[in-house]
């Protein structure tokens, strides 16, 4: 199970910021929420970016924070 469900809106908004956003530290972050919402677990993303665990967890709350606002 997913930690993260995203609605169509905020995954398209994601995908936007991974694909077109000059700033890597954005970029990263979409991409961790991306494949938390596809399944991965936050080791595994962690692993990937090779950053902490913690930070994923960071990331993953802050979002979940502000799941309401524009990302942008």
């Amino acid at each position: 199970m997913a930690l993260l469900a995203l609605t169509d809106r905020q995954r398209g908004e994601l995908q936007d910021i991974v694909s077109h956003t000059p700033v890597a530290k954005e970029r990263c972050r979409a991409q961790a929420l991306l494949w938390i919402a596809d399944g991965f677990d936050v080791a595994e993303v962690a692993e990937l970016m090779q950053i902490s665990r913690q930070t994923v967890y960071n990331w993953l709350s802050r979002f979940q924070g502000r799941a309401e606002l524009d990302l942008r």
